[in-house]
């Protein structure tokens, strides 16, 4: 299976081969990265390699070695792989030495793209532990909603399996109305050059009638207002 190098703003995503052994038997074999992974942790480099090679020739998997575009550092594993008929889960792990610097979020969100590219997806899966508050806090600010919790002994505080469409649904041009009341007339949706992240350009219908704009999975998210959900912004109709 054949495919290319992807980049983002600070990182290159490029195919994961057997010569990355060593960069990734040392994730594997880190308690503080491999605990929260399916696999788990493991004992040493042959067993990394078994989980390596399983990688590599599972069907309809994509993984990827995450490299700093600065430096070319070896940062960590992205995998993108078929989920169900017409989804797809995605599994990011990093070093503790790029912890912190939001490229967790930066990768998942230039899946948005890939996953419709490589696999032609329609909605993507996370599985997220609901103790590890960045990730979940990164999980809702790129637009995933939680669908459910699953309990495992070793995941006493659950396993929360996030879902989000893959491609954006299409957002109308027009008036919309914000959750706090402000009104804002969409212009259009753009792509990040660097990223590939859909956008929304718009612009607010008050003060100085300013121009925006923002990431089309925040646009359509559902925020609690009052205690209930409700959707961020609202379409009022055409201007």
């Amino acid at each position: 299976m054949s495919y290319g190098i992807y980049e983002s703003q600070r990182l290159r995503l490029r195919p994961l081969t057997m010569e990355d052994l060593p960069e990734v038997a040392a994730l594997l074999c880190d308690e503080r990265v491999a605990s929260a992974l399916y696999c788990g942790v493991q004992p040493d480099t042959e067993a990394a390699a078994g989980v390596l090679r399983g990688y590599l020739s599972a069907p309809e998997c994509y993984p990827f070695a995450v490299l700093e575009r600065q430096g070319g550092a070896f940062a960590g594993v992205f995998l993108l792989k078929r989920y169900g008929e017409r989804d797809c889960e995605e599994t990011v792990y990093l070093g503790p030495a790029f912890w912190g610097r939001g490229y967790a979020t930066e990768l998942i969100a230039r899946s948005f793209s890939m996953a419709v590219e490589l696999l032609d997806a329609e909605e993507i899966v996370n599985y997220v532990k609901l103790d590890n508050t960045a990730s979940v806090r990164a999980q809702n600010a790129l637009g995933f909603h939680l669908d459910h919790v699953e309990y495992y002994d070793n995941c006493p505080k659950g396993l929360g399996i996030f879902r989000r469409r893959a491609a954006s649904g299409t957002i109308r041009t027009g008036r919309w109305r914000h959750f706090k009341g402000g009104e804002y007339q969409v212009l259009g949706t753009a792509r990040h050059s660097e990223t590939g992240e859909e956008l929304v350009v718009y612009r607010a219908l008050y003060g100085d009638y300013g121009l925006w704009v923002r990431p089309a999975a925040m646009w359509q998210q559902t925020v609690l207002a009052d205690g209930s959900p409700v959707p961020q912004f609202t379409y009022l109709g055409e201007i």
